[in-house]
């Protein structure tokens, strides 16, 4: 037993040294409140933003957030089942998009907006990459999956 649980702890500390962190996009500026509304009423059906840089793992810690026209937002968490929590967001002077859903079991943080080469991303505004449990009870990753953070535009 004291072998196995020796084995377990170095196999834990070597995961944990080997996860890829989530990098904030510091070297290119969020978009401002006016370029960001502009960014969603350019898609007259919302914007999709996919966790972990656009890509689905059909894991228990996927994630999308949908950005509509009409201040209407819907985030989508998948776990045992898909959850799905609607509300609103706002936009402040910073560009901060700020969203409130309802029922949620915490508190979703602050995004800005950012365009690199690939497209639109979000990340928080408090620069924590760390993954959001949200309603899920448990999930899965893996240290072979894209960090958290950003989410990146899909639709």
């Amino acid at each position: 037993m004291r072998r196995f649980i020796a084995f377990l702890q170095l196999v834990l500390l070597v995961s944990a040294c080997t996860t890829r962190r989530s990098v904030p996009p510091t070297f290119i500026s969020h978009l401002s409140c006016a370029e960001v509304l502009t960014h969603i009423a350019a898609h007259s059906s919302g914007i999709t933003f996919t966790s972990r840089n656009g890509r689905m793992y059909g894991m228990d810690s996927d994630a999308k957030i949908t950005l509509r026209g009409n201040n209407q937002t819907e985030l989508t968490e998948f776990g045992f089942a898909p959850q799905t929590y609607h509300g609103t967001y706002s936009v402040d002077s910073s560009g901060a998009i700020r969203v409130s859903l309802r029922n949620y079991p915490s508190k979703w943080p602050s995004m800005y907006l950012y365009n690199d080469k690939q497209g639109a991303i979000l990340y928080p505004v408090d620069q924590d990459p760390s993954f959001r449990m949200g309603g899920r009870a448990g999930a899965v990753t893996s240290s072979d999956m894209a960090p958290y953070w950003p989410f990146r535009q899909t639709k």
